[in-house]
C-alpha cells in the first residue's frame, strides 16, 4: 500500500492533498487525467508520473485506476501503483541518448560543410606561403591566414568529436606524454592561486587513438577543473592501470573485459550539486554565465571517450571537489619507430593521372591546382557516377582516384566498390570534412590507399600520392 511504498504513516497524510506529492511536471497531465476519468468512467491503462517520497526523494510509479461510484452514487476512483523507477531511468537514458545522437548528425554535417570551405582557404593559403619569399610582407599575409584557418578546423575538430565519429588517427599514444604537455600549458596560463599536481603511475600507460582528441579530453577537464576554483586550490591529475572483468561494476556500464589505463582529473572546487549531475555531458548545458561557456566542452569529452571505447565517470562532492576518470583501452608499451623523414624535408612531387571526384566545385579546382603543382595531371569528376562513366571508358589510364566521402548520389564508398569491381587493383584516396566513420574503414580493408581528412595541405596530399603511385628519381620541390 502507498503506507509501505512511500515510508508515510497514514495521520500524516491526513488533511494533505495528494497532489502535492505529484512532481510539479507531472501536475497537469496527473489532474486532467483525473478529471476525464470523473466525468467519463472508465479506467485508465498505465500513468507513469514522480511521486515524492519521505525524504523528499521522488520515483517513478505507475498506476492502474478505474472509477467506480459508492452507494451514494458519488465517484470515487481506485488506484493501484508499483514503482518503475529503474525502468523510467532507462527509458530517459535512452531518450538522452537519441537526442545527442541526433544533435551529433546534426554537427557532424555543419562540420563536413565547413572544413568543405576551410580546404580551399588552408590549402591555397598553404601554396601561397611555399611560393612567396620567406619573411615578405606578402608571406606573413599568408601565414596568418593559415593559422586563422587551422583556428577555425580546430572548432570543427571539436564538432565532431562531439559528434562521436570514429578518430582520425588510431595510433600508439603515451598518456603520461599527454598529460604533461598539458600540464606545461596550464603552468602557463592558470592562476597562481591553482597548484597543479600529477601522479603518473599507469603501466602500461599507452592506448590508441587520436592524439589530438586525447589531448582534447585532458585540456577540457582541466579547465573545468579551474573554473570550479574560482578562489584556488589544487588540481590533480592521476593515471593507474585498471582490470575490467565479468564481475566488477564497470563490466555493467559497457566496458568489455580487459586492461584498461586510468586517467583522473580532480580539484578541490566546489562540487557539482546532485541535481545536475544526470546533465553535464548534455550538449548546450551549462552553469556559467552568458558568454562564459558554450556547454559543448563536456558533451566534446563524452563524445570523444565513447569513440575510442572507453568511458567516463563523475565523482563529486558538493564542496569538497570533483573528479573525473577516464578509462582507455591500454595496449603493450610500442616500439620506438624512425620518424618519417620527409616530414621535415622536401615536399615529394610525381607523375601520373589523378581523378579528382568531388561534388564541391571549389574543391575540385583547389585539389585540381594542388596536384598539378606536385606534378600530377588532374581529371575531374562531379559525383560517383560521373567517375565510374570516366573510368570504364579507360579505365588503365587512371593511376590513382582522390575521392569525397559524403556525396549526393552514389557515395565515395559505394562509388569505390564499383570501381574496383571494373579494376581490382585500382588506387584510391578518400578525402572527408567528416571523420573516417564505419563505412569508410570498412572500405580502407577492402583495399582502399588511404584516407585524408579535410582541411588538406600541399604537403599531406604530397606524401600520400608518393607512397602510393610508383615513381622514378622525381624532382622536389620545396
Amino acid at each position: 500500500n502507498f503506507e509501505t511504498l512511500g515510508g508515510f504513516k497514514n495521520q500524516s497524510l491526513i488533511g494533505t492533498s495528494g497532489l502535492d506529492l505529484i512532481h510539479p511536471e507531472d501536475r497537469s497531465m496527473v489532474i486532467e487525467t483525473g478529471k476525464t476519468l470523473y466525468q467519463t468512467g472508465g479506467t485508465i491503462p498505465s500513468l507513469v508520473c514522480r511521486v515524492r517520497f519521505t525524504g523528499q526523494e521522488y520515483r517513478w510509479l505507475d498506476s492502474t485506476g478505474i472509477a467506480v461510484r459508492d452507494e451514494h452514487g458519488e465517484s470515487r476512483i481506485l488506484v493501484m501503483s508499483r514503482e518503475v523507477s529503474d525502468r523510467s531511468r532507462l527509458e530517459e537514458q535512452l531518450r538522452e541518448t537519441q537526442k545527442m545522437d541526433a544533435i551529433g548528425h546534426l554537427a557532424g554535417g555543419i562540420a563536413h560543410d565547413f572544413n568543405n570551405i576551410l580546404t580551399a582557404i588552408l590549402g591555397y593559403a598553404n601554396m601561397l606561403k611555399h611560393d612567396l619569399e620567406p619573411g615578405s610582407p606578402a608571406q606573413d599575409a599568408a601565414e596568418t591566414i593559415e593559422i586563422a584557418a587551422k583556428r577555425a578546423a580546430e572548432l570543427t575538430s571539436q564538432l565532431l568529436g562531439f559528434a562521436r565519429r570514429v578518430k582520425t588517427q588510431n595510433t600508439a599514444l603515451d598518456t603520461h606524454v599527454i598529460i604533461r604537455e598539458v600540464n606545461r600549458l596550464l603552468v602557463r596560463t592558470f592562476e597562481r592561486n591553482i597548484k597543479v599536481q600529477q601522479a603518473l603511475e599507469a603501466s602500461p600507460s599507452f592506448t590508441m587513438g587520436d592524439p589530438s582528441q586525447i589531448q582534447q579530453v585532458v585540456l577540457n577537464l582541466a579547465v573545468n577543473a579551474r573554473d570550479a576554483m574560482p578562489n584556488g586550490g589544487t588540481l590533480l591529475f592521476e593515471t593507474g592501470t585498471v582490470m575490467v572483468d565479468a564481475n566488477e561494476e564497470l563490466r555493467q556500464q559497457g566496458l568489455p573485459p580487459g586492461q584498461y589505463v586510468s586517467i583522473k582529473v580532480s580539484d578541490t572546487g566546489s562540487g557539482i550539486p546532485p541535481e545536475i549531475r544526470a546533465k553535464i555531458f548534455e550538449p548546450f548545458f551549462t552553469t556559467k554565465e552568458p558568454g562564459k561557456g558554450t556547454g559543448m566542452g563536456l558533451a566534446m569529452v563524452y563524445g570523444i571517450v565513447k569513440s575510442h571505447g572507453g568511458l567516463i565517470i563523475l565523482d563529486s562532492e558538493v564542496g569538497k571537489g570533483t573528479t573525473f576518470t577516464v578509462l582507455l583501452p591500454a595496449v603493450a608499451t610500442p616500439k620506438a619507430q624512425a620518424l618519417n623523414a620527409s616530414v621535415f624535408g622536401t615536399i615529394p612531387r610525381g607523375t601520373g593521372k589523378i581523378l579528382i571526384v568531388d561534388d564541391d566545385p571549389m574543391i575540385r579546382t583547389f585539389a585540381g591546382d594542388v596536384i598539378t603543382k606536385l606534378g600530377y595531371k588532374p581529371i575531374f569528376a562531379p559525383g560517383g557516377n560521373e567517375a565510374l562513366e570516366l573510368f570504364r571508358a579507360n579505365p588503365a589510364d587512371v593511376d590513382l582516384v582522390f575521392m569525397d566521402v559524403v556525396m549526393p548520389g552514389l557515395d565515395g564508398v559505394e562509388c569505390f566498390r564499383k570501381l574496383k569491381a571494373i579494376r581490382p587493383d585500382v588506387k584510391v584516396v578518400f578525402c572527408s570534412g567528416q571523420d573516417l566513420n564505419e563505412w569508410t574503414q570498412q572500405a580502407l580493408q577492402e583495399g582502399a590507399f588511404g584516407f585524408l581528412p579535410k582541411p588538406y595541405k600541399l604537403r599531406e596530399v604530397g606524401e600520400i600520392l608518393a607512397r602510393i603511385i610508383p615513381r622514378s628519381a622525381a624532382p622536389k620541390t620545396d
